[in-house]
C-alpha cells in the first residue's frame, strides 16, 4: 500500500501543476484558443479531475491500508475517477482521428473547426 501511496502522491504533485499550467497558458494566450486546442484543454480538465478527486481519495486509502471514508465517498471517488478517465480517453480518440486525417489524407479538404470541437 505504501508504494501505491507514493505513486499517487507523485501523480498528484506532477499532474496538478502541469494540467493547471496548461489551462492557465491557454487562457492567457489568445493564439492558443483554437478548436483543436480545446481538446487539449479538455484533456487537462480531465487530468485535474483525476488528480483532485480520484487520486487524493485513493492516497488516503493507501496510507491507511483500507477505505476509511465510507460508502458515499467510495461512490464519489469511483464516479470521478471513471469520469476523468473516460473524458481523457475520448479526448485522445478525437486527437487520434484528427492526426489520422492530417497524416493519411493530407490533400483532403477537411479542416477541424469550432463545430467539430463542440460536437
Amino acid at each position: 500500500f505504501k508504494l501505491l501511496a507514493f505513486y499517487m502522491f507523485f501523480l498528484i504533485c506532477t499532474g496538478t501543476p502541469i494540467n493547471g499550467l496548461t489551462l492557465f497558458v491557454t487562457a492567457q494566450n489568445k493564439k492558443l484558443r483554437q478548436p483543436l486546442n480545446y481538446i487539449l484543454v479538455n484533456l487537462a480538465v480531465a487530468g485535474l479531475i483525476m488528480c483532485c478527486f480520484g487520486f487524493t481519495i485513493t492516497i488516503t486509502s493507501a496510507f491507511n491500508g483500507y477505505f476509511i471514508l465510507g460508502a458515499t465517498f467510495c461512490a464519489i471517488e469511483g464516479f470521478m475517477a471513471t469520469l476523468g478517465g473516460e473524458v481523457a480517453l475520448w479526448s485522445l480518440v478525437v486527437l487520434a482521428i484528427e492526426r489520422y486525417i492530417v497524416v493519411c489524407k493530407p490533400m483532403g479538404s477537411f479542416k477541424f473547426s469550432g463545430t467539430h470541437a463542440g460536437a
